[in-house]
């Protein structure tokens, strides 16, 4: 802890009275006699604005920060915000406190599979489907596909108090531990195509903050991993057959003819587990639709209001687990099982209370 401070506090005057905390606590952390509470450590973190992991690090973390390519949008010239900056620099320190605590024999990994670049899209989402070992018969749903891409060795959070309207998706690649992050405002359909969206990402080997817009004029990348997403939970030959069932036509391009409507690609969207904008976009690259009439249904979609599902008031395991995972958690807590760290280490690296590491076993191990 002493390092931490020291490498971060140089002024014990500004510090005590920026976070209105007596210079001689200050001292006993940073000679290593005592340790901030969980609140103290909070708050030095957001006064800092630094992570609060960071503060748990065996060693003082280093300026180099991962580096992720802001492909949002060709039209969005916003910087990322502080706040996003602040929650994404959290995530990759928790990622390093997993490393510091990971057992090997507890992570089932299975290595992104790699891909020639000539290979026929269809063929890749297939493998993908079959690596993930995703069922065309399971319900699908966001706790399903997340939890199928964490049991591969991928940490999957979700970051809060974020607008939609900054990002939708963040993807980091790393050989172990790679990370993809969602935004919890979006409807949980949404956050689906996000999820395999930035999954797309980290099987190209590269990472991404992303803004899934399914406009048509998108950067290059995103188209590119818009449609193996789409392939991946709509298999083009699943609803090329829906398509000439309901329309009763022998050949898909004699489908162009603008015939599917709202409540049927709503319908079918849900089946797949996806939002409608998505289902819509992968009619179109099916030729479903023309240019004018996919831009305004298009346009139709993305004016309806897509509130994240509310599950009334979740116990908190449950909440905390929808934000960092079941895999973060599982590494950190079966630390603690095998008394590799103490409780009391346990609680700060998950920045929980003492009191909350017993429920979280027991959702977790």
């Amino acid at each position: 802890m002493g390092q931490k401070t020291n490498s971060f506090f140089n002024d014990l005057e500004s510090l005590s009275k920026k976070c209105n905390i007596n210079q001689e606590a200050i001292l006993k952390w940073e000679t290593g006699l005592d340790y901030p509470t969980i609140n103290q450590a909070k708050n030095l973190a957001k006064a800092y604005k630094m992570p609060f992991a960071t503060f748990y690090l065996s060693e003082p973390p280093t300026t180099e920060i991962k580096s992720y390519p802001d492909r949002r949008s060709l039209f969005h010239t916003k910087p990322i915000s502080c706040a996003l900056w602040s929650k994404i620099a959290d995530l990759i320190n928790c990622r390093k406190i997993a490393l510091l605590l990971l057992n090997n024999n507890d992570l089932t990994h299975r290595p992104l599979p790699h891909f020639d670049k000539n290979e026929k899209l269809a063929n890749i989402a297939t493998l993908i489907r079959q690596n993930l070992d995703i069922s065309k018969s399971d319900k699908k749903s966001f706790s399903y596909f997340r939890s199928k891409i964490e049991k591969s060795g991928i940490l999957v959070f979700q970051i809060h108090e974020i607008p939609v309207s900054e990002f939708t998706g963040l993807s980091l690649h790393y050989d172990t531990l790679p990370i993809i992050a969602v935004n919890s405002g979006d409807s949980d359909n949404a956050k689906v195509f996000s999820l395999f969206h930035e999954l797309s990402h980290l099987v190209r080997r590269e990472s991404s903050l992303c803004l899934i817009d399914f406009n048509e004029f998108a950067i290059s990348e995103e188209l590119e991993c818009n449609r193996l997403s789409a392939e991946i939970l709509m298999p083009s030959s699943e609803v090329v057959n829906i398509l000439i069932e309901k329309f009763k036509m022998p050949f898909l391009e004699q489908i162009n003819l603008n015939l599917p409507d709202d409540k049927f690609i709503d319908s079918y969207a849900k089946r797949f587990g996806v939002s409608s904008q998505a289902f819509l976009r992968k009619l179109y690259d099916l030729g479903c639709f023309t240019q004018t009439s996919y831009q305004q249904k298009n346009s139709d979609f993305s004016k309806r209001i897509a509130n994240p599902q509310k599950n009334g008031h979740p116990n908190y395991p449950r909440k905390f687990l929808s934000e960092y995972g079941f895999l973060f958690t599982y590494v950190i807590l079966s630390a603690y099982s095998n008394k590799s760290i103490t409780i009391g280490e346990a609680s700060r690296y998950l920045g929980v209370k003492t009191t909350h590491i017993d429920s979280l076993c027991a959702g977790v191990l």
